[in-house]
Protein backbone atom coordinates (compact mmCIF):
# COMPACT_ATOMS: atom_id res chain seq x y z
CA UNK A 1 0.00 0.00 0.00
CA UNK A 2 1.49 3.65 -0.80
CA UNK A 3 2.71 5.08 2.31
CA UNK A 4 1.65 8.55 0.39
CA UNK A 5 -1.71 7.80 -0.20
CA UNK A 6 -4.28 8.53 2.98
CA UNK A 7 -7.65 7.61 1.22
CA UNK A 8 -6.19 4.25 0.84
CA UNK A 9 -7.14 0.67 3.22
CA UNK A 10 -7.93 3.09 6.02
CA UNK A 11 -11.13 4.02 7.42
CA UNK A 12 -12.28 7.34 9.63
CA UNK A 13 -13.98 7.62 13.01
CA UNK A 14 -17.28 8.30 12.45
CA UNK A 15 -18.97 10.25 15.34
CA UNK A 16 -21.44 12.35 16.60
CA UNK A 17 -20.65 15.60 17.20
CA UNK A 18 -22.58 18.71 19.18
CA UNK A 19 -23.51 21.50 17.20
CA UNK A 20 -21.94 23.99 19.63
CA UNK A 21 -18.60 21.80 19.22
CA UNK A 22 -18.35 22.72 15.68
CA UNK A 23 -15.98 25.91 14.09
CA UNK A 24 -16.68 27.06 10.48
CA UNK A 25 -13.52 26.75 8.63
CA UNK A 26 -11.97 29.76 8.14
CA UNK A 27 -9.93 28.65 5.35
CA UNK A 28 -12.76 27.33 3.31
CA UNK A 29 -12.01 27.25 0.20
CA UNK A 30 -15.23 28.93 -1.58
CA UNK A 31 -14.83 32.25 0.42
CA UNK A 32 -12.92 35.19 -1.01
CA UNK A 33 -9.35 35.88 -0.13
CA UNK A 34 -10.72 39.06 1.82
CA UNK A 35 -12.47 36.77 4.62
CA UNK A 36 -10.16 33.87 4.98
CA UNK A 37 -9.50 33.84 9.11
CA UNK A 38 -12.62 35.65 10.01
CA UNK A 39 -14.25 35.24 12.75
CA UNK A 40 -16.93 33.08 13.76
CA UNK A 41 -20.11 34.97 13.41
CA UNK A 42 -18.34 36.96 10.38
CA UNK A 43 -18.01 33.58 8.78
CA UNK A 44 -21.79 32.90 9.11
CA UNK A 45 -22.83 36.36 7.91
CA UNK A 46 -20.60 35.39 4.71
CA UNK A 47 -22.55 31.90 4.29
CA UNK A 48 -25.95 33.50 4.94
CA UNK A 49 -25.44 36.36 2.76
CA UNK A 50 -24.09 34.78 -0.25
CA UNK A 51 -24.67 30.82 -0.05
CA UNK A 52 -28.40 30.63 0.37
CA UNK A 53 -28.62 28.63 3.25
CA UNK A 54 -32.63 29.63 3.22
CA UNK A 55 -32.76 26.80 1.05
CA UNK A 56 -31.11 24.27 3.00
CA UNK A 57 -33.06 25.52 6.08
CA UNK A 58 -36.60 24.62 4.62
CA UNK A 59 -35.86 20.73 4.15
CA UNK A 60 -33.69 20.67 7.54
CA UNK A 61 -36.99 22.26 9.30
CA UNK A 62 -39.00 19.57 7.99
CA UNK A 63 -37.07 16.56 8.21
CA UNK A 64 -34.08 16.99 11.02
CA UNK A 65 -30.46 15.91 8.91
CA UNK A 66 -29.67 13.04 7.18
CA UNK A 67 -27.71 10.67 8.74
CA UNK A 68 -26.52 9.52 5.22
CA UNK A 69 -24.63 13.11 4.97
CA UNK A 70 -21.59 12.99 7.08
CA UNK A 71 -19.60 15.89 7.36
CA UNK A 72 -15.80 16.22 7.50
CA UNK A 73 -13.79 17.54 10.57
CA UNK A 74 -10.40 18.02 11.86
CA UNK A 75 -10.21 18.73 15.17
CA UNK A 76 -9.09 22.36 16.44
CA UNK A 77 -6.25 20.99 18.07
CA UNK A 78 -5.08 17.72 18.98
CA UNK A 79 -5.26 17.13 22.76
CA UNK A 80 -3.22 15.24 24.49
CA UNK A 81 -2.65 11.57 24.59
CA UNK A 82 -4.54 11.28 21.13
CA UNK A 83 -2.32 8.15 19.70
CA UNK A 84 -2.92 7.69 15.92
CA UNK A 85 -1.34 4.29 16.23
CA UNK A 86 -4.87 3.27 18.06
CA UNK A 87 -7.01 1.28 16.08
CA UNK A 88 -10.20 3.05 14.08
CA UNK A 89 -12.79 1.71 17.52
CA UNK A 90 -10.30 3.04 19.87
CA UNK A 91 -9.84 6.43 18.38
CA UNK A 92 -13.25 6.73 18.06
CA UNK A 93 -14.00 5.51 21.57
CA UNK A 94 -11.30 8.64 22.54
CA UNK A 95 -13.26 11.30 20.72
CA UNK A 96 -16.39 9.89 21.87
CA UNK A 97 -15.09 10.50 25.58
CA UNK A 98 -13.51 13.95 24.22
CA UNK A 99 -16.78 15.12 22.96
CA UNK A 100 -18.78 14.25 26.07
CA UNK A 101 -16.27 16.06 28.05
CA UNK A 102 -16.26 19.19 25.64
CA UNK A 103 -12.86 18.87 25.99
CA UNK A 104 -12.03 18.77 21.93
CA UNK A 105 -13.30 21.48 19.64
CA UNK A 106 -13.33 20.30 15.55
CA UNK A 107 -13.11 22.30 12.53
CA UNK A 108 -15.87 21.85 9.82
CA UNK A 109 -13.64 21.23 6.39
CA UNK A 110 -16.46 19.62 4.29
CA UNK A 111 -20.02 20.73 5.50
CA UNK A 112 -19.71 24.52 6.02
CA UNK A 113 -23.03 25.67 4.38
CA UNK A 114 -24.65 22.35 6.09
CA UNK A 115 -23.24 23.57 9.42
CA UNK A 116 -23.87 26.88 9.21
CA UNK A 117 -27.95 26.50 7.89
CA UNK A 118 -28.10 24.49 11.26
CA UNK A 119 -26.34 27.31 13.65
CA UNK A 120 -29.17 29.59 12.66
CA UNK A 121 -31.68 27.16 12.47
CA UNK A 122 -31.33 26.40 16.18
CA UNK A 123 -30.17 29.77 17.69
CA UNK A 124 -32.33 32.57 17.77
CA UNK A 125 -29.10 34.78 19.30
CA UNK A 126 -27.62 33.96 16.25
CA UNK A 127 -30.02 34.75 13.98
CA UNK A 128 -30.40 37.85 15.77
CA UNK A 129 -26.72 38.74 15.44
CA UNK A 130 -26.46 38.13 11.24
CA UNK A 131 -29.80 39.97 10.96
CA UNK A 132 -31.55 36.83 9.18
CA UNK A 133 -34.74 37.42 7.79
CA UNK A 134 -37.95 37.37 9.82
CA UNK A 135 -38.88 34.31 7.24
CA UNK A 136 -36.29 32.19 7.72
CA UNK A 137 -38.07 28.70 8.50
CA UNK A 138 -37.42 27.32 11.86
CA UNK A 139 -37.63 23.71 13.09
CA UNK A 140 -41.00 22.53 13.05
CA UNK A 141 -41.25 20.24 16.00
CA UNK A 142 -38.97 19.96 18.78
CA UNK A 143 -38.23 16.63 17.84
CA UNK A 144 -36.35 17.89 14.64
CA UNK A 145 -34.59 20.48 16.90
CA UNK A 146 -33.08 18.08 19.24
CA UNK A 147 -31.89 16.13 16.28
CA UNK A 148 -30.70 19.13 14.05
CA UNK A 149 -28.63 20.26 17.57
CA UNK A 150 -25.65 16.76 16.79
CA UNK A 151 -24.37 16.26 13.44
CA UNK A 152 -22.24 12.75 12.30
CA UNK A 153 -19.32 13.66 11.68
CA UNK A 154 -16.31 11.95 9.90
CA UNK A 155 -13.02 12.37 11.33
CA UNK A 156 -9.24 13.12 10.37
CA UNK A 157 -6.45 14.39 11.79
CA UNK A 158 -5.12 16.54 9.74
CA UNK A 159 -6.19 18.99 6.95
CA UNK A 160 -3.78 17.79 4.22
CA UNK A 161 -5.40 14.08 4.63
CA UNK A 162 -8.56 15.23 3.46
CA UNK A 163 -7.41 17.16 0.08
CA UNK A 164 -8.21 13.97 -2.29
CA UNK A 165 -11.54 13.61 -1.50
CA UNK A 166 -12.31 17.71 -1.93
CA UNK A 167 -10.75 17.41 -4.85
CA UNK A 168 -12.45 14.57 -6.05
CA UNK A 169 -15.44 15.66 -4.95
CA UNK A 170 -15.58 19.55 -5.88
CA UNK A 171 -12.88 19.49 -8.71
CA UNK A 172 -14.51 16.24 -11.21
CA UNK A 173 -17.25 15.28 -8.93
CA UNK A 174 -21.32 16.01 -8.90
CA UNK A 175 -20.85 19.18 -6.06
CA UNK A 176 -18.36 20.61 -8.18
CA UNK A 177 -17.34 24.26 -7.06
CA UNK A 178 -17.19 27.54 -8.57
CA UNK A 179 -14.08 28.46 -10.70
CA UNK A 180 -12.62 30.48 -7.62
CA UNK A 181 -13.17 27.62 -5.44
CA UNK A 182 -11.48 25.50 -7.39
CA UNK A 183 -8.02 27.82 -7.92
CA UNK A 184 -8.41 28.48 -4.29
CA UNK A 185 -8.09 24.53 -3.56
CA UNK A 186 -5.72 23.98 -6.62
CA UNK A 187 -3.19 26.64 -5.17
CA UNK A 188 -2.97 25.23 -1.74
CA UNK A 189 -2.32 21.64 -2.69
CA UNK A 190 0.67 23.30 -4.65
CA UNK A 191 1.77 25.51 -1.70
CA UNK A 192 1.61 22.07 0.05
CA UNK A 193 3.63 20.75 -2.25
CA UNK A 194 6.29 23.52 -2.21
CA UNK A 195 6.79 23.41 1.58
CA UNK A 196 7.65 19.69 0.99
CA UNK A 197 10.56 20.67 -1.28
CA UNK A 198 8.05 19.04 -4.42
CA UNK A 199 8.15 21.00 -7.86
CA UNK A 200 5.42 23.02 -9.09
CA UNK A 201 4.14 20.68 -11.98
CA UNK A 202 4.56 17.52 -9.66
CA UNK A 203 2.22 18.80 -7.50
CA UNK A 204 -0.15 20.14 -10.09
CA UNK A 205 0.44 16.21 -12.20
CA UNK A 206 -0.55 15.09 -7.97
CA UNK A 207 -3.73 16.94 -8.07
CA UNK A 208 -4.69 16.03 -11.82
CA UNK A 209 -3.45 12.16 -10.54
CA UNK A 210 -5.83 12.24 -7.79
CA UNK A 211 -8.85 14.09 -9.07
CA UNK A 212 -8.96 12.02 -12.13
CA UNK A 213 -8.35 15.49 -14.11
CA UNK A 214 -7.85 14.16 -17.58
CA UNK A 215 -9.37 16.93 -19.47
CA UNK A 216 -6.98 18.08 -22.15
CA UNK A 217 -6.53 20.70 -24.86
CA UNK A 218 -9.79 22.53 -26.57
CA UNK A 219 -11.53 26.34 -25.98
CA UNK A 220 -12.26 25.91 -22.23
CA UNK A 221 -12.35 29.13 -19.57
CA UNK A 222 -9.56 29.29 -17.10
CA UNK A 223 -10.34 28.68 -13.34
CA UNK A 224 -9.96 32.11 -12.39
CA UNK A 225 -9.93 33.73 -16.14
CA UNK A 226 -12.64 35.91 -15.05
CA UNK A 227 -10.53 37.32 -12.17
CA UNK A 228 -7.62 38.31 -13.95
CA UNK A 229 -8.77 39.49 -17.19
CA UNK A 230 -7.85 36.58 -19.13
CA UNK A 231 -10.64 35.55 -21.07
CA UNK A 232 -10.54 32.03 -22.36
CA UNK A 233 -7.58 30.01 -22.90
CA UNK A 234 -7.55 28.13 -26.15
CA UNK A 235 -5.74 25.19 -26.78
CA UNK A 236 -4.44 24.88 -23.09
CA UNK A 237 -3.67 21.97 -21.27
CA UNK A 238 -4.75 21.92 -17.82
CA UNK A 239 -1.08 22.13 -16.68
CA UNK A 240 -0.99 25.39 -18.14
CA UNK A 241 -4.56 26.83 -16.58
CA UNK A 242 -3.68 25.28 -12.89
CA UNK A 243 -0.20 27.31 -13.43
CA UNK A 244 -2.13 30.08 -14.36
CA UNK A 245 -4.76 29.94 -11.18
CA UNK A 246 -1.56 29.52 -8.92
CA UNK A 247 0.49 33.03 -9.70
CA UNK A 248 -2.82 34.63 -10.15
CA UNK A 249 -4.04 33.84 -6.56
CA UNK A 250 -0.61 35.34 -5.84
CA UNK A 251 -1.07 39.11 -7.04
Amino acid sequence: MPQNDNSLGRKRPLVNIPLELLDLDPDNPRLAKEYKGSSQIDLLQVLYEQFNLEELAYSMSENGYFDEEPIVVIPNKLPKGFKLTDTIEQQQKALNDLIAKKEIRFIVVEGNRRTATLKLLVDSDLRKKVKVDANFPKPKSKAILEDLVVLPAIFYTERSDISSYLGVRHITGLLKWDAYAKAVYIASRIEDGIKKHVGVEESIQEVQRQTSDRRGGGTRADPISGRCGAGLVPGHHQLARLQRARSCLQR
